[in-house]
Formats: structure tokens, sequence, C-alpha cells
């Protein structure tokens, strides 16, 4: 089919999160969105189309899972419960990794859009740091970093809430209670970021 336009990629995924962003509980409505302007703009059939779509959700939370694990495991020297939840994690991972190489033949693994994700997730924890330090915060980059895994961590497992309504607030708050900050000036962050 030859080269799709960056562009094209870029506003139909904006378009699909702009819908998931509205939707008062879980982010799912934004993936229709996208299934169907992937099929009418780049021309494809709807089952390539949601095929492409669903894969691309599923490298993004795989992403999101290694970010997970690195802010919590990597940089926090925490006990049991992160070693829990690295094993299941790597379970995840493997799991994942037989469903690509079954699908290998057709697609291949889609690495760099992986590590795309994963920068992109990484990202949020620089803008954690700046957004700390505009304030005034004394925090370093690898606290960022961990703040924005746990944040991320956070809105995932509050989906259930609509909107995900108070969760990046709350989130932030009680971790900048735990660099000595009060909660309003998380919520302070969260509003900045």
């Amino acid at each position: 089919q030859g080269s799709i336009p960056f562009l094209k990629l870029y506003w139909i995924r904006v378009a699909g999160e702009a819908v998931n962003n509205v939707t008062p509980i879980v982010d799912i409505g934004g993936e229709f969105v996208k299934i169907s302007l992937v099929s009418r703009l780049l021309r494809m059939d709807p089952r390539s189309a949601a095929a492409s779509v669903v894969m691309g959700r599923i490298v993004l939370f795989l992403a999101e899972i290694l970010f997970w694990v690195f802010g919590v495991f990597v940089i926090s020297k925490a006990g049991t419960a992160v070693a829990a939840f690295l094993a299941g994690t790597l379970l995840v991972f493997f799991t994942a990794k037989y469903f690509f190489k079954r699908i290998r033949s057709e697609t291949g693994f889609p690495f760099r859009a992986f590590c795309l994700n994963f920068l992109g997730w990484v990202s949020g924890g620089v803008e954690m740091y700046f957004m700390f330090r505009l304030l005034g915060a004394e925090i370093s980059p690898l606290q960022a970093l961990q703040f924005e895994a746990l944040l991320q961590l956070a809105r995932t497992l509050s989906f259930f809430i609509p909107g995900n309504l108070g969760a990046q607030e709350a989130s932030v708050a009680f971790l900048a209670q735990t660099v000595g900050y009060p909660p309003f000036f998380g919520v302070a962050v969260s509003l900045l970021k």
C-alpha cells in the first residue's frame, strides 16, 4: 500500500483520544472512531483497520506496563508487593510475546511503536519534573519518573470513575506529601499538567 503520511495517523490518533477523553466511563469510544477513520481515510478494509487499532492499543498498554515496572520497581527499593507486580508483568509480557510471535508472519512485532510509546510515558515524567520545579519544589528526575509511573498506574486503576475525575489530582497530592509538600501543592502540579 505504500507509506502512510505521519500527519494523517497523528490526526486519527488525536480524534480518537479526544473521544476517549470525553467518554464518561472507560476509554473505549475513541477506538471505534480510530477504526472508522483508518478505514475511510487510509482506504483500508474494516477488519484490517480494527486489527491495526487493536494492535496499537496493545502495544501502548505493554509500553505502559514496562513504564510502571520501571517506575515502581527499578527506581524504588520496594519489597514483596513490587516483586509480585513484576512477576505479573513478566507473565503479561511473555503472553504478549507469544501473541506477537503467532502473528509475526503477517505483521511482525511493532518494536518501534513500542519504543516510541515507552518514550511517550517517560516524557510524562519529564513533564512532572518541570511542573514540580516550576512551582519551586526540589525533586529529582528519578523521583519525577517514579511519580509519573505511579500516577499513570492510579489513572489506569481508576478507569471506573466517570471521566477519571479527581484521580490525577488525588494521586499527585498524595505523591507530593511523600516528599514533604502539602496536598494543595500536588493539586497545583496536577492542574499544571
